[in-house]
């Protein structure tokens, strides 16, 4: 069967459906556009060699796993050294000087930064060279920086 023929096949309510088995399953919020998570569940079907939206429906209500792999289709990855330039302007020019103030009159601090959904580590990275840049008095700073994301390719590499 031609792709197209398939994500044709897909109805609006069948994508509605899939999302919240999806949601409900995973626990994971997929608010990826119409088109976006139409493609993917295009291609998964492709992949599972499934002929229809029906037939993956199925599958979703019965298997975690099946809904596990879709998940991860539909999530974008997106990952960059420095991404959402807006917030590592914000980190540097407005967060960490506070922080640098407060140590100032509090003494030695703890930082604690959670990257989450930063795919491949890129965004962890990126903070850690903010903080290593704008914290001048680094030995009186304890920092610890977790990344993390849902996608297990993603934790593999």
């Amino acid at each position: 069967m031609h792709k197209g023929s398939i994500r044709s096949a897909i109805l609006e309510s069948e994508l509605s459906e899939i999302r919240l088995l999806l949601e409900r399953q995973t626990g994971v919020l997929v608010d990826a556009d119409t088109e976006r998570l139409s493609e993917a569940v295009s291609r998964y079907l492709e992949q599972r060699h499934m002929s229809s939206s029906h037939e993956l429906l199925e599958a979703l209500r019965n298997s975690d796993s099946d809904c596990d792999v879709l998940v991860e289709e539909v999530l974008d990855g997106e990952t960059g050294f420095f991404r959402g330039k807006e917030a590592f302007a914000c980190l540097r020019q407005v967060v960490l000087p506070e922080l640098q103030a407060r140590r100032a009159q509090h003494g030695p601090l703890n930082l604690r930064m959670w990257s989450a959904g930063c795919s491949t580590g890129q965004e962890p990275y990126s903070i850690a060279i903010s903080v290593c840049e704008a914290l001048t008095e680094t030995g009186s700073w304890n920092v610890h920086i977790v990344g993390s994301d849902i996608r297990r390719q993603a934790l593999e590499t």
